[in-house]
């Protein structure tokens, strides 16, 4: 899992070698690279697109935690803190697909359910092109984990539609990603994302060599 927290030039980063793999409506590559090892040289591995281009980044912060249920953990945290830190203002959360996040959004409905989450928008990276009510569905995992257990506002919840034409769905979803979410260069900035790796190096459906 990896997360991107942009706040006063410092990105935060959080990563576990256990990962799952994604799949196929991809909405933008926000982060490429091969191992976790490789994150020592972070600036030849990142791709990155957020509210501040990488040149000026000033530091970052890079976290490893030994297994899955840390970061879920950790992360967990950090997400609440984010949507509860000034409820007046509306933040962008862009979420992973595939079974990576599963533990943190079932840590969040057991722990964070009653919090105030009024001012969180969520999205996704990927989508699989099924039904939101497919166990595939990157939304579904979220929606019955999380979503269904948190008092979240359904016009909050920004689900790519994989029932739907690829093509189309993918049209639609760049048009509520434009009306929504801050763009930089074109390209959407949200204000903390979420991504899972694969064993391959794939990330929101971005497999290697393509």
């Amino acid at each position: 899992m990896i997360g991107l927290n942009f706040a006063d030039d410092l990105v935060t980063l959080f990563l576990t070698n256990r990962v799952a793999k994604s799949s196929s409506i991809s909405n933008a590559a926000l982060f490429s690279g091969a191992s976790p090892v490789r994150f020592r040289s972070i600036e030849s591995y990142v791709c990155l697109y957020g509210q501040k281009p990488l040149e000026f980044i000033l530091s970052y912060k890079l976290q490893i935690f030994d297994t899955p249920e840390k970061v879920a953990q950790e992360f967990a945290g950090q997400l609440v803190q984010i949507a509860t830190d000034d409820p007046t203002q509306t933040k962008h959360v862009c979420l992973s697909g595939g079974s990576t996040p599963k533990r943190m959004f079932e840590i969040l409905a057991a722990a964070y359910a009653k919090s105030n989450w009024s001012s969180v928008h969520f999205y996704w990276g990927d989508e699989r092109c099924v039904p939101p009510a497919d166990d595939q569905s990157n939304f579904g995992v979220a929606n019955k984990l999380f979503f269904e257990n948190a008092n979240i506002p359904d016009t909050n919840i920004h689900r790519i539609l994989g029932e739907i034409d690829p093509e189309q769905a993918s049209r639609q979803y760049s048009a509520e990603l434009k009306q929504h979410v801050t763009a930089s260069e074109n390209v959407p900035a949200f204000d903390l994302v979420i991504l899972g790796m694969g064993d391959d190096g794939h990330t929101a459906s971005i497999l290697p060599h393509q």
